[in-house]
């Protein structure tokens, strides 16, 4: 006869999502994805681009895991390929420079708390290959008890930019202020100045990067995988 603590136990194991993060991968480790891995994710969780002459679609993805993990899939002419980003991290802002090769992805650590730095996957040749780097927050920003929250990235194709960012901070009597950090980049997002303390939210950058907000290429991915 089963024990309430078996049955517990079972359900535990039920709930517990299929981990498709490998523990040997590292931000830029390449890997074949599988019909099991993407049949388990959520459309919701994919950003996606259709691609252009310079850049091969792609599409960033939070994998189902127990500590979830973010991921790049590639639509290479031998079929789609996965980069792993990082463990445990959300996309935080996915930005392409169409007709120019260059793409960027922004991650954080969000499982029992933010993390302190933001961890970026960057491609510089349409995702032939991709490197990966790392923003640290300001030391003013204290984690995991607020994080910092990236509002505008953009840069100049000779690589020159900046990234903006702010966060809600408590003071020494409790109350909350919100405060802007700018960095600057002279070589698209591979290395970073040291955070730069604002007064208020400065004007957009411009550059030749935009935004990427909507879900595309689902289909073609899961179909391709059957």
């Amino acid at each position: 006869m089963a024990m309430e603590g078996e049955y517990m136990a079972e359900d535990l194991e039920n709930d517990i999502p299929q981990d498709f993060w490998d523990e040997s991968w590292s931000c830029g480790t390449v890997f074949t994805p599988t019909p099991e891995m993407v049949r388990a994710m959520e459309d919701e969780r994919f950003i996606g681009y259709t691609g252009d002459n310079s850049i091969r679609p792609f599409l960033v993805a939070r994998l189902q895991t127990v500590f979830g993990g973010t991921v790049v899939f590639v639509k290479r002419a031998t079929g789609w390929a996965g980069i792993a980003i990082a463990s445990g991290h959300s996309p935080q802002g996915v930005f392409v420079a169409p007709g120019k090769g260059r793409a960027i992805v922004f991650t954080m650590h969000t499982v029992e708390g933010p993390g302190h730095e933001f961890q970026i996957l960057y491609t510089t040749d349409g995702f032939d290959n991709a490197a990966c780097s790392i923003l640290d927050f300001p030391d003013e920003v204290p984690s995991p008890e607020t994080y910092l929250l990236l509002l505008d990235f953009n840069a100049e194709a000779n690589g020159e930019g900046l990234l903006v960012g702010s966060a809600d901070i408590e003071s020494e009597n409790g109350a909350s202020q919100t405060r802007w950090f700018r960095y600057r980049t002279r070589d698209g997002g591979v290395s970073w100045s040291g955070p730069e303390a604002l007064l208020s939210l400065p004007e957009r950058a411009g550059g030749v990067y935009v935004p990427l907000m909507a879900e595309q290429l689902i289909a073609d991915l899961r179909t391709s995988l059957g």
